[in-house]
């Protein structure tokens, strides 16, 4: 996740919720009032384990940033945010 993206996704309030459908290795599936969306992340690890709890308990609110490509998973205790891209997936050069 680039952490400027994530601040700025914080702070920019363009977040809409959304509600996650499916994570399948590097990719997710998610909806929004605007349709349904496949993204994915450079760590199929990571993004697996961050999208448990909303997977278990679909009352936690989720936030999909369309502008900055970020999804929030609001959890009582922390804040998970996961970069999302689309198209292929694409090496990280920065893990």
């Amino acid at each position: 996740m680039h952490f400027i993206r994530a601040r700025l996704c914080r702070e920019g309030g363009d977040r809409v919720p959304a509600r996650i459908l499916k994570v399948d290795g590097h990719y997710i599936e998610f909806a929004t009032d605007a349709g349904t969306f496949r993204r994915w992340n450079h760590s199929p690890f990571e993004l697996q384990k961050k999208t448990d709890f909303a997977l278990i308990d679909p009352e936690l609110p989720v936030l999909w940033s369309p502008k900055y490509r970020m999804l929030t998973i609001e959890h009582p205790r922390f804040r998970d945010l996961i970069g999302l891209d689309e198209g292929d997936v694409t090496p990280c050069h920065f893990i």
